[in-house]
């Protein structure tokens, strides 16, 4: 939010940590005029490759493969980020994390052991539990890199779906977020769209209108779109 005294809102930085390099997530004041940014502090935590966040919290990613994978939680205050709790992931090498939209559940990708997790948030960040976990196993025609299932990322579309991107196998899954009697979350398919061979699909955006989607691909630097019709997604432009 910005400063009413100023332009300068924070910037929050995620990196990959060593010993003689970077420590964690790095906080900076941004100046929204003149685009500087000033470092403020920073908060040592082990490989924090991508971050989110609300107004009370960050997520990071702990982006490890020896065990100590996880998710991380931090509270938003004055003083700067303060750890409140982590979970461990349901693969290895967590790559990205996105927020339900009411701050109450947050999905996990990892790109290594086509694992999808699903934990649940109090609300103060708080990460209270792992409700849910799916495991995928595609491959595609690289076999180098699309040996098997790499889910690079989530994100939410404007029908309140989630949109999977895996770069293995060449798939964007469609999935919805229900919560059970027992109050845990859980993922239900809805779905999957078939993306050009070979391309990796790692991100995707859709267009302000609802009816457009664009998937990044890693592999070939293209931009696939695809065209809602009849409630189904086609590719038509690569």
């Amino acid at each position: 939010l910005l400063n009413a005294q100023s332009n300068q809102v924070p910037l929050y930085v995620g990196t990959y940590t060593s010993p003689e390099g970077s420590k964690g997530i790095y906080e900076f004041s941004f100046d929204t005029q003149t685009g500087d940014a000033s470092l403020v502090r920073e908060t040592s935590t082990a490989n924090p490759s991508f971050i989110a966040r609300t107004d009370k919290f960050l997520l990071a990613t702990n982006e490890m493969t020896d065990g100590s994978q996880s998710l991380s939680s931090f509270s938003l205050g004055k003083d700067g980020l303060t750890f409140i709790n982590k979970l461990g992931s349901g693969g290895s090498a967590p790559c990205h994390v996105v927020i339900g939209k009411d701050g109450t559940f947050a999905v996990v990708s990892n790109y290594l052991g086509g694992a999808l997790d699903l934990f649940q948030l109090s609300p103060n960040g708080e990460i209270l539990s792992k409700d849910d976990t799916k495991i995928y196993n595609g491959s595609s025609v690289n076999k180098a890199r699309q040996e098997s299932s790499h889910i690079h990322s989530a994100f939410f579309g404007p029908d309140n779906l989630l949109y999977v991107s895996d770069l293995g196998g060449d798939k964007i899954y469609i999935l919805d977020i229900q919560k059970t009697d027992g109050g845990k979350f859980q993922f239900a398919e809805k779905g999957k769209i078939n993306v050009n061979l070979g391309g990796g699909p790692r991100h995707i955006a859709f267009h302000p209108n609802g009816k457009l989607m664009y998937s990044l691909m890693e592999m070939t630097g293209d931009i696939e779109s695809f065209k809602k019709k009849n409630g189904v997604w086609e590719s038509y432009q690569i």
